[in-house]
């Protein structure tokens, strides 16, 4: 869950795979969303968090950290579970030098939780990081996506 797509400078990016469900191509609720990231960077480190049952498209036109990416594609809205604003940057507690977020979810019909289905013969959802904002990452930053709830 380390790998984030839409920072890739230099090849198309990929999404980021997210072992969520209990059986392949399970059912379940998402109710809260953590992100956290290596670099202790907060300036304009904001991002969001877009959510798939299956792959999103990526490829045409190739997705870069130069390309601005504002949401599913249409292809893509079948498969589209919802997203998660992680806007809030707080310094972790200890002396790795990482931030976190407590992200919000856009689904307020279900109280704030995003029903999902995991992949075909899978027990993954995927998922693409977007950046809101003009920010400079850290060299070799990685992000990693925690994802809880009802499965």
């Amino acid at each position: 869950n380390t790998t984030v797509c839409l920072l890739a400078a230099t090849t198309a990016c990929a999404p980021i795979t997210i072992a969520i469900a209990n059986t392949n191509a399970g059912k379940g609720i998402i109710n809260r969303v953590s992100l956290l990231k290596s670099g202790a960077t907060t300036t304009l480190a904001s991002f969001t968090i877009w959510f798939y049952s299956a792959t999103p498209t990526v490829a045409t036109p190739a997705q870069y950290d130069d390309v601005a990416y504002t949401g599913p594609r249409a292809a893509d809205m079948p498969n589209y579970i919802g997203n998660a604003v992680c806007s809030s940057p707080v310094v972790t507690s200890d002396t790795t030098a990482k931030v976190w977020y407590d992200c919000t979810l856009s689904n307020p019909n279900t109280g704030g939780a995003l029903d999902f289905q995991a992949l075909s013969g899978s027990t993954n959802i995927n998922a693409l990081i977007s950046v809101t904002a003009a920010y400079t990452p850290v060299s070799a930053e990685t992000f990693t996506v925690y994802a809880s709830g009802i499965y």
